[in-house]
């Protein structure tokens, strides 16, 4: 029968007009994060969002991103963020500490990530969270904020560990010109180590004249 051929087109592209409605382009996905283009993709290539349509080594032009992926990564980071009450003077947004800290090559999506795992303390200024640009870290801790990433590798910084175990500075430089110990990242002044190997090469060599 002739008379069907409409109906069954007709509820073809009202399914796929239905599937492409649960999808967003990354341009526009970006801007309902509130996040940079650059930003979105780098999220979608460590599947934290989801790709609805396109190649993954495609084009990203061509990429939709899944609405409810968004929504989930958002909440995610919503739900971590802590009610700011204080001088909101003291807070700096996500992209400001972004720049302060893209020396070390730390990015906007690992940032985003800390927070959503609870690694990083995050703040918003009221109830409802409209988007990521308005995600929010206390500007005195944000030199820390390295620590605390680095931390979940299982690295500390050589500073901090001799504050941990009441040691004088110089004696990470004592162990290493020794080649007892090598840092596994070096940024500026700041070096970091494995904590087993800082830790196993403490209790191996004698401290004498390194406590404080």
């Amino acid at each position: 029968n002739r008379s069907r051929f409409p109906v069954f087109h007709c509820n073809t592209a009202l399914t796929a007009k239905e599937e492409w409605s649960k999808s967003l382009p990354l341009a526009d996905a970006a801007r309902w994060l509130g996040l940079q283009t650059k930003d979105a993709l780098d999220l979608v290539d460590r599947r934290e969002l989801k790709l609805s349509y396109g190649q993954r080594d495609g084009n990203p032009e061509d990429w939709r991103l899944e609405r409810q992926s968004l929504a989930v990564f958002f909440q995610a980071i919503d739900r971590q963020l802590e009610l700011y009450h204080d001088d909101p003077r003291d807070l700096i947004c996500l992209y400001t500490a972004f720049y302060r800290l893209a020396w070390s090559g730390l990015d906007i999506p690992t940032l985003l990530k800390g927070i959503a795992d609870g690694v990083l303390p995050g703040y918003k200024l009221g109830p409802s969270l409209d988007c990521l640009t308005r995600v929010y870290f206390l500007e005195p801790i944000v030199p820390e904020l390295l620590d605390l990433i680095f931390a979940q590798r299982g690295w500390i910084r050589g500073f901090a560990f001799t504050l941990q175990k009441g040691l004088k500075l110089g004696v990470i430089d004592w162990w290493m010109r020794r080649g007892l110990l090598e840092p596994v990242a070096k940024f500026r002044y700041m070096q970091y180590f494995d904590v087993q190997s800082i830790e196993r090469v403490a209790a191996e060599y004698p401290l004498w004249g390194w406590l404080k």
